[in-house]
């Protein structure tokens, strides 16, 4: 599982450099697909996100490498989400009603419960 968290609220212009991460360490592995999960917030299936998908897969028919599949989660049905659960138990674990967190306090204590490596924002 990967995590990206980032400070303030998510925008469409987030996902893309992302995205362009996580191909780059898709490729590395030497795999052929990757299934993206996604819930439909706006900043997942904003046009960013459609033109980058877009022109990845035209960059993999033309010049070969592997494809990115997309499999929805149907809005408002926590029930479909197998890791609602665990974001429950690790939510309670790692945040204090009683504090308002920062991000750079908050990724080493996700890290630390989720076992999870720590790596730079931009970079994943």
């Amino acid at each position: 599982m990967r995590l990206r968290l980032v400070d303030g609220r998510p925008s469409r212009a987030v996902p893309t450099p992302c995205l362009q991460g996580v191909t780059e360490r898709v490729a590395a592995a030497g795999k052929t697909a990757l299934l993206m999960v996604w819930e439909q917030a706006s900043w997942h299936v904003s046009h960013a996100v459609r033109a980058w998908l877009t022109a990845h897969h035209r960059r993999v028919k033309r010049e070969g490498g592997w494809r990115v599949g997309g499999c929805p989660v149907p809005i408002n049905s926590p029930w479909r989400k197998r890791i609602a659960p665990q974001w429950g138990h690790g939510k309670r674990a790692i945040a204090a009603p009683e504090r308002t967190w920062r991000v750079d306090d908050l990724q080493p204590r996700i890290c630390a419960y989720d076992h999870c490596e720590l790596l730079d924002p931009m970079t994943q």
